[in-house]
C-alpha cells in the first residue's frame, strides 16, 4: 500500500508559515511596545530629575509634552500588540484544526491498511489449510 498522503498538506504548510508571520509580527510589535515604554520611562525620571532641580518652566513643558506623545506612542503600541497576538491564536486555531483533518485521515489511513493486513494474513491461513 501507499504510503499516506495528506492531499490538504499544501493548504497545512501555508498555515503554518502564515502562523510562523503572525508571530514574527506579534514580537516585533511587543519589541516596539516595549522601546516605548523604556522612552516613556525614561522622559518620566527626567522630568523628575529636573523637577527636583527646580528647572525652568520651558524644558519642564517640553518634557511633559514629550512624555505625553511617548505615552500615546506606548498606547498605539500596545493595540497593535494585542491586535497581533489575536491574530496570531487565529492563526494557530486555523492550523491546529487542519492538523486534526490530517491526524483523522492518517488514523483511518493505518485503520483501513491494518484490516487489509488482517485480511491478506487470513487469506493466507485459508489457503494453507485447504491444502
Amino acid at each position: 500500500m501507499p504510503p499516506f498522503h495528506f492531499h490538504l498538506q499544501p493548504l497545512l504548510d501555508r498555515r503554518r508559515q502564515v502562523e510562523n508571520g503572525k508571530r514574527l509580527r506579534c514580537a516585533v510589535a511587543r519589541r516596539d511596545r516595549d522601546e516605548a515604554v523604556r522612552a516613556c520611562e525614561h522622559l518620566v525620571s527626567a522630568l523628575a530629575r529636573h523637577a527636583v532641580r527646580r528647572g525652568d518652566a520651558g524644558t519642564l513643558a517640553v518634557l511633559d509634552a514629550g512624555i505625553e506623545a511617548r505615552q500615546r506612542r506606548a498606547r498605539n503600541a500596545e493595540a497593535a500588540l494585542e491586535a497581533a497576538h489575536e491574530e496570531l491564536i487565529a492563526a494557530g486555531r486555523e492550523r491546529r484544526a487542519l492538523e486534526k483533518v490530517c491526524e483523522r485521515r492518517r488514523r483511518a489511513y493505518e485503520e483501513e491498511e491494518a484490516r487489509r493486513d488482517e485480511h491478506e494474513i487470513d487469506e493466507a491461513n485459508a489457503r494453507r489449510l485447504a491444502r
